[in-house]
């Protein structure tokens, strides 16, 4: 799937159209902090920020519009159930819309401040939240039980498989999992005790969960836990020197047939293109500005980033 967005600080909207490569400032004449961004189809997407901002876009974000908010409280998670109903969570309050987004109003459930939110069907769904809060509906949100809460950690993130197998990630490196629906939830080893901010499962066996510091971990064996792969990721490309003035040489010990080298800024913008047949290559990088930039090799059998400073 090459069609996504992130959101962040200052009202940052960027897309992407070719799996990350590139991306593409998004406005919408704010600048509240945006936590999170989900997309129905590739036309309709909703965000959820600070002061009980959201906002809403029909034609893929190239317009995004203020939608009327029930609350001032911080929207830490946003998510569509069907094309008409979504749910949102804060500091405080756990929102529903019926109509796609053009209007919400607040459930009662029984406390806490809330961070993620993850709904398996239009009807069961899971929110967690600051103080190890689980919560869990099964009819759509009319109805919450408090599964879990305690003192220790903060629960940042959740995400289901299916209706039955599940991860919770928060601070001090913090992993659940369920394999009953959230009726019990077992710590899984992380290697690592930093804050997780968010957990996502890609296949039937496999799920990554990144976190600060640039913590990425993941896993190929679900049920044992997310530990296959280091906190800190590793790469077989290599770039010398770096700090680099003039020139960059890359070195790729996996032999490489055929290949394609991308020099991007921070922001995603593309500075350099140059497709490789075969290491070591070296890399003319004098018109590029004083800064970080990030060097990704796309080819087959492998996919690598590297960051490095030009100088």
């Amino acid at each position: 799937m090459d069609n996504g967005y992130v959101v962040g600080k200052l009202g940052t909207i960027l897309h992407t159209t070719d799996g990350g490569m590139t991306w593409t400032p998004q406005s919408w004449g704010g600048n509240r902090t945006l936590h999170d961004v989900d997309f129905y189809d590739e036309m309709n997407g909703l965000c959820a920020g600070d002061y009980g901002r959201i906002l809403k876009t029909s034609n893929g974000g190239a317009y995004w519009l203020n939608m009327p908010s029930v609350t001032t409280d911080p929207l830490y998670g946003i998510q569509y159930v069907s094309a008409n109903v979504a749910y949102c969570v804060g500091s405080g309050v756990i929102l529903k819309t019926t109509d796609g987004g053009e209007s919400w109003k607040k459930l009662s459930y029984p406390g806490g401040q809330l961070r993620s939110l993850f709904f398996v069907d239009q009807n069961t769904g899971y929110v967690v939240g600051k103080y190890e809060v689980i919560l869990k509906t099964t009819d759509g949100g009319s109805t919450w039980s408090l599964l879990h809460n305690g003192s220790l950690v903060d629960y940042l993130s959740v995400w289901f498989r299916d209706a039955f197998t599940g991860y919770i990630t928060g601070t001090n490196g913090a992993i659940l999992m369920t394999t009953d629906g959230g009726e019990t939830w077992t710590t899984q080893y992380a290697g690592t005790g930093n804050r997780l901010n968010a957990v996502c499962i890609t296949g039937a066996n496999t799920a990554y969960a990144v976190g600060e510091r640039g913590t990425i971990l993941g896993t190929l064996d679900v049920g044992v836990g997310v530990r296959s792969l280091p906190p800190t990721p590793k790469t077989t490309m290599r770039v010398f020197p770096n700090p680099a003035n003039d020139r960059l040489s890359v070195q790729i010990p996996v032999p490489v047939s055929k290949g394609t080298l991308w020099v991007t800024d921070v922001a995603g913008k593309p500075w350099l293109q140059r497709d490789i047949a075969g290491s070591p290559v070296t890399l003319d990088i004098r018109d590029l500005c004083p800064g970080v930039y990030f060097l990704r090799l796309t080819s087959d059998p492998l996919t690598e980033t590297v960051k490095f400073v030009k100088r």
